[in-house]
């Protein structure tokens, strides 16, 4: 990021590779923090605002950021589409049975099977922001019967009937394919468990884009073992980086990706446009775009 100073308006702008090394002097902070660390605000007095580049803010939300009154700000919005089109994807994959005809080949097997439709199942998007309504979209596109779920049961003006968290476990056994697209908070931490998985219907698939911790990891692998659901599209686990001699590795039916759904060759750069878009708010007084309520953690 050489330009990022001009691009400030900046004299010059500092790197530190720890955010538990921050210049006491620190305002704002533009945060690439994924998952490791955490960021130490106890030396710095003047800070005002941190901006996540990412879409999850769980990994930078410490306790005494949360009770402090730095703003908090998210990368919401640039991972959007780029995500739907790798959920839709997988829920081909899946349903299509990509993943055995691919192993086919590899074995020289030439074997007739039947591969399912999309056409008209029902999908469950658990997280009604920008991400989760970005996969209504496609899937609507797709012809399949969607369904969001939120916090709390509302009416939203642009998609219509949004569910309550309460009302899952009464929504999963008419569904096909469960998508899980919220953030990680202490309500959605190990959300997905034995019982969830019990109650979706054995052909169904579970996709995971949120955080690996929403799912109990031996929970799945046990369900896919057992046959109690179809197969799963994981983005995300618990732990990461997955150990090499982790079971969920060679677990039935199950697609795994290493944390990149949103990812494409100029992410990186649009979130840096992100930036500093709203460094040109901050330093104009404006409202910030993307502001995080940190008790929430969304």
């Amino acid at each position: 990021m050489p330009d990022l100073a001009d691009r400030l308006g900046l004299e010059s702008v500092t790197f530190v590779k720890n955010a538990d090394s921050l210049p006491a002097d620190t305002t704002v902070l533009f945060s690439w923090l994924y998952g490791k660390g955490s960021i130490d605000i106890s030396n710095t007095p003047n800070l005002v605002w941190i901006h996540q580049a990412g879409a999850g803010v769980d990994a930078v939300l410490t306790p005494s950021i949360i009770a402090s009154e730095v703003m908090m700000t998210n990368s919401a919005g640039v991972f959007d589409d780029a995500i739907a089109e790798f959920v839709l994807g997988m829920v081909l994959a899946l349903t299509k049975g990509f993943p055995r005809s691919f192993k086919q080949q590899q074995e020289h097997e030439w074997k007739h099977f039947l591969n399912g439709r999309i056409g008209g199942k029902r999908a469950l998007v658990i997280g009604a922001g920008s991400i989760g309504r970005s996969i209504r979209t496609l899937l609507i596109a797709a012809n399949m019967r969607t369904e969001m779920v939120g916090r709390t049961s509302r009416q939203d003006p642009s998609i219509g009937k949004v569910h309550g968290s309460a009302d899952i476990p009464n929504l999963l056994s008419a569904t096909d394919v469960v998508v899980l697209a919220t953030p990680l908070t202490p309500e959605t931490n190990g959300l997905v468990d034995e019982a969830f998985l019990d109650a979706m219907p054995s052909s169904a698939y579970l996709i995971n884009i949120g955080r690996g911790k929403i799912v109990d990891t031996s929970a799945l692998v046990n369900a896919l073992h057992a046959g109690s659901i179809a197969g799963a599209a994981i983005d995300v686990v618990d732990p990461e980086p997955l150990p090499a001699d982790h079971p969920i590795w060679d677990a039935p039916g199950l697609m795994l990706t290493p944390h990149h759904a949103g990812d494409y060759p100029e992410h990186r750069s649009d979130l840096i446009d992100l930036f500093v878009n709203n460094f040109g708010r901050y330093t104009s007084g404006s409202s910030l775009v993307n502001s995080i309520d940190k008790k929430a953690g969304y």
